[in-house]
């Protein structure tokens, strides 16, 4: 806080930028930090201090837009909040989401907030200052490892929030829905059944030849990829398809009465990941 104001409430929005903004109890800005290179510039002219939440907000997506960072292929907010008190939680959650998505439709941008709780403790305090990362990222990279454990924070924390967004919504069936305000583009990346194809082709097989068919968004060399699992002729398959490039970034066909009998392609050594990296 500055000038020894309290903070009741401290929010972030991530899109590349990673923005903070501590609020007092009036939901006036108590202070602003840019949290990585693209936010210092978005707030460089910038006098938020002891202006409405809402207004604040407005400024920053507003700028946001206007500097390239929110766009029609790159339309999503994760906004996180945290209040002790839950009830104020969910108030600031629920008007700026509605708040963002009513300022990107101003600009013609169908736009995407995932809202969260945020709860910073020692832990996401460790990873905020290993990675230097946001405390809004964090929140949600801890909500995917609690899903998917075999995951890396390491890989995690190259996403962006967007990618990070696809891929908590793929794994996390209990998710809150009503967090999400708007739908998260995928303009910019090959479809499920696309990728799904790719992987059928490579294997030689039809769709009703394979069983036990699982597809959802994965991650290989921080970049996002379809993740995608079926049964065949005694084998399970395994695949990476790199979403926008639509290479075949990782195989691998197992016998299924010998998991140590692996019979493995892979692809993300040579060619594949060197042509399909940014």
């Amino acid at each position: 806080a500055t000038g020894g104001e309290e903070v009741s409430t401290v929010i972030t929005m991530d899109v590349n930028p990673s923005i903070q903004m501590r609020l007092n109890r009036d939901d006036a800005v108590v202070s602003v930090i840019g949290e990585n290179k693209e936010a210092e510039e978005i707030l460089k002219d910038m006098d938020l201090e002891q202006t409405d939440m809402t207004v604040a907000v407005n400024a920053v997506i507003g700028s946001m837009v206007k500097q390239g960072y929110l766009t029609t292929d790159n339309n999503t907010v994760l906004l996180s909040v945290e209040n002790d008190d839950a009830d104020e939680r969910s108030r600031v959650e629920k008007e700026l989401s509605e708040n963002i998505s009513s300022t990107l439709s101003t600009y013609d941008i169908s736009g995407a907030i995932l809202a969260q709780d945020m709860d910073i403790d020692d832990d996401m305090e460790t990873i905020v200052n290993k990675y230097d990362i946001s405390y809004g990222k964090a929140a949600l990279i801890e909500e995917i490892l609690e899903e998917r454990s075999d995951y890396q924070i390491e890989d995690l924390v190259k996403l962006s929030a967007q990618e990070l967004i696809l891929i908590y919504e793929s794994v996390d069936d209990d998710r809150d829905v009503s967090k999400m305000t708007g739908t998260v583009s995928t303009s910019k990346y090959i479809t499920r059944d696309e990728a799904l194809n790719i992987a059928l082709s490579n294997a030689k097989k039809a769709k009703n030849e394979v069983s036990g068919l699982e597809v959802e968004f994965g991650y290989e060399d921080g970049r996002l990829t379809y993740e995608i699992e079926f049964n065949a002729d005694g084998f399970e398959y395994e695949y990476e398809i790199d979403a926008q490039t639509k290479k075949v970034v990782r195989s691998v066909d197992r016998d299924d009465d010998d998991d140590d009998d692996d019979r493995k392609n892979t692809q993300s050594s040579s060619s594949s990941s060197n042509s399909g990296s940014s």
